[in-house]
């Protein structure tokens, strides 16, 4: 009987972990988006600030909004509207870099963090986002 106690205490360890990790991604990611929530962001945003001083090659922020949301929602209700914060979130990603990240800063608003980056990569990579 003693034998089995190390197995369990290991599989209690390792459940505890997995909720842990759970409730880390929870906490920073937006529920409806998946994207990393307002408070995520920020932190996120604050680490790359205090690497960029140390020499990389700038950090961009790009702040996209959605024109016109507040007519979706009136018009066609706000399962619809949420169905456009979900596709625009997962267009946004797949136009953005792996090493960049992409948060939603509130309703319908969110911002593109773009590590190392400069001024013309930036407005190249706003555009992309900006077409249909």
């Amino acid at each position: 009987m003693l034998a089995l106690a190390p197995l369990a205490v290991a599989s209690m360890n390792s459940a505890r972990n997995e909720l842990l990790r759970k409730l880390n991604f929870a906490a920073d990611h937006d529920h409806l988006t998946g994207v990393l929530t307002r408070g995520a962001l920020v932190t996120a945003a604050s680490k790359l600030l205090a690497n960029e001083r140390r020499g990389s090659k700038g950090v961009a922020l790009l702040m996209l909004d959605l024109d016109h949301f507040k007519s979706i929602n009136d018009r066609h209700g706000h399962l619809i509207g949420d169905d456009v914060l979900v596709a625009f979130a997962n267009a946004a990603r797949a136009e953005l870099r792996a090493t960049d990240l992409l948060g939603r800063f509130g309703g319908e608003e969110f911002v593109a963090l773009l590590p190392d980056t400069d001024r013309r990569a930036a407005v190249m990579i706003a555009e992309r986002l900006r077409s249909p």
